[in-house]
């Protein structure tokens, strides 16, 4: 494969649209048409570098040496971003169905936006919430927020109106900048009476008597990339990069603020292990709402100076169509993606990906393996964090001929891990415990927290592992309640909290089961009220109109009672042991 057409567009900049006595530019539905032709795959099957912890080798991974790297390295977001439309000017970063733009026309519309911003008010200590599905205009609000010196605070695409309404209410951003209301996703209540959509707040988020202050509303039809071009902010590569919610460890909803240091020291690593290189085509279909999608995807696409096509939505019918026509050599994304391309085979998708690159749940490497060979892609590299680690620990490959077990990762160079017992202490090679993470990656603390450090520098994933004589980790399960669908962590006491406000449902709980497609599946058990009739139909639609589709459980069993402990807490584990069961028989 010497070369690789790849049609493209760049955008076109509309005339104005006024609002008040001045005028803006705007990002616009219609794109002019060209075509570009990208260099040479080179390397199609070539072997995934694996990164071993301070340059150390393992079996099965080529040496590295983090000192290597190039000395005037980024350390921040909009540092990479001009040193790409440097590099990489003429280049594709990033396309959606309307379009793509350049290195140099990312940069350039993105530091448009950050004047723009800045004219509003916005600046160093700010937070910008986010709120779309994947677009490139997401992506130039994204780093004009970042040009303008503010943290970003991606919100889900497919939230609920309690989901965005609790975030805004518990990050306080500056701005909101969104997508037009939809039938399904009203936006939040962001205004107040007196604040439209532009003006900008009085305050940073509060006020001195009143508390909450009016939030400013932008649409990406608002975003201005054609404007003028700030001073260029004073940015500390330890200030906060983005801020992303997680209920990993604890079930809690927190607030992982990740600085820029972290994210460009862990990600132009992972960059390298995967092998990425600036001819490579990615599918940008895990929402940039998430860290595997706006960390593992975007931003590692960025460092390697490579293109990102954006899926605005999942449509599995549509996805083989879109990966064939662009000529997509990486894809990324949970199993289920690969799953359900699978039916279709090599033929559907085209003979360009060569990687698959995974993770966000539980990995079954056989299944996993033979999925990408009926694909036709020869490398899989699987990953694994959490978002208090900024999202990567571990990496590893699954290789052509895999066993049962799950597949061996490598920590990430400046990251340690350790397996412990109940009680903390280490334990020695091949004895299964708790996975607990430190190092440069590991957050030391939560956005909602006014600064207060964790109580220890090693973080407790939650999870279950082991590790072998080289500290190559095996990852064999969760050791906490919460779950994860599709790549996404899901709270029992979240959804169960919803439900309980049904008129039908006394009492309920959640819990997973195995998947092959999803990873977990939600199974709720529920017990009546005296009286009630139960419709399975009529619960999920009341589930949509508070929660994620993803949190949503689509199985309900009906119970006299929940079974408890002496304690009285659910006995989640005899309803585990009960839903798998229910599985077998109906398998």
């Amino acid at each position: 494969m010497a070369g690789l057409l790849n049609s493209t567009s760049r955008m076109r900049i509309s005339a104005t649209w006024a609002q008040g006595s001045r005028a803006r530019t705007r990002i616009s539905a219609g794109w002019t048409g060209d075509s570009r032709t990208d260099a040479g795959l080179g390397g199609v099957a070539r072997r995934v570098v694996l990164l071993a912890g301070n340059g150390v080798r393992v079996p099965g991974c080529s040496w590295f040496n983090p000192r290597m790297r190039p000395a005037a390295e980024p350390l921040t977001l909009t540092q990479l971003c001009t040193a790409r439309a440097t590099t990489h000017g003429g280049r594709l970063a990033v396309g959606d169905e309307n379009g793509a733009l350049s290195y140099a026309d990312l940069a350039s519309s993105a530091t448009s936006v950050a004047a723009q911003l800045a004219g509003l008010g916005v600046g160093a200590g700010d937070r910008v919430a986010l709120i779309g599905a994947n677009c490139v205009p997401w992506v130039v609000a994204a780093l004009g927020a970042s040009y303008a010196g503010a943290t970003v605070v991606p919100i889900g695409h497919g939230s609920s109106h309690t989901e965005r309404t609790r975030i805004l209410d518990s990050l306080r951003p500056r701005l909101v900048i969104t997508e037009p209301p939809t039938t399904r996703h009203e936006p939040p209540s962001t205004t107040s009476p007196g604040t439209t959509p532009g003006e900008a707040s009085t305050g940073s988020g509060r006020t001195p008597d009143t508390g909450p202050s009016p939030l400013a509303v932008l649409t990406f039809a608002d975003l201005d990339v054609g404007g003028g071009h700030p001073p260029p902010a004073h940015i500390s590569p330890d200030s906060a990069a983005v801020v992303l919610p997680t209920s990993g460890t604890s079930g809690a909803v927190k607030y992982v603020a990740m600085t820029h240091r972290q994210l460009l020291r862990l990600y132009t690593d992972v960059s390298a292990t995967v092998g990425l290189t600036e001819h490579d085509r990615l599918l940008g279909v895990v929402p940039l709402a998430h860290s595997f999608g706006l960390n593992g995807v975007l931003l590692i696409s960025l460092i390697a100076g490579a293109y990102v096509r954006l899926a605005r939505r999942y449509a599995a019918g549509q996805l083989a169509t879109l990966i064939r026509d662009e000529r997509l050599t990486v894809l990324a994304g949970p199993p289920t993606i690969y799953h359900d391309l699978a039916s279709g085979g090599r033929a559907a998708i085209g003979g360009t990906c060569r990687l698959a690159i995974t993770g966000s749940t539980a990995i079954s490497a056989p299944t996993m393996r033979a999925t990408c060979d009926l694909l036709g892609i020869p490398e899989i590299v699987v990953g694994y964090g959490m978002t208090e680690t900024c999202g990567t620990v571990a990496l590893g490959r699954i290789p052509g001929e895999v066993g049962a077990a799950g597949p061996e990762l490598a920590p990430v160079p400046g990251v340690e891990v350790r397996i412990a017992g109940e009680a903390g202490e280490p334990l020695p090679p091949r004895t299964e415990g708790r996975i607990l993470v430190r190092g440069f990656n590991v957050v030391r603390g939560y956005a909602t927290d006014r600064g207060r450090a964790r109580d220890t520098e090693w973080c407790d994933t939650g999870d279950l592992g082991r590790t072998d004589e080289h500290g190559l980790l095996t990852v064999v399960g969760r050791s906490k309640d919460s779950m994860i669908v599709s790549g996404f962590n899901v709270r029992p006491a979240e959804v169960e909290d919803v439900f309980t406000r049904h008129g039908a449902v006394a009492d309920i709980a959640v819990v997973g089961v195995a998947d092959g497609r999803q990873g977990q599946r939600l199974v709720a058990f529920l017990v009546p009220r005296p009286g009630a009739t139960v419709d399975d139909e009529d619960l999920i639609a009341f589930g949509r109109t508070h929660l994620a589709a993803y949190k949503v459980p689509r199985d309900f069993v009906v119970l006299g009672e929940l079974p408890r402990t002496a304690t009285g807490k659910v006995a989640r584990g005899r309803l585990s042991a009960t839903a798998g069961s229910r599985e077998a028989r109906d398998a």
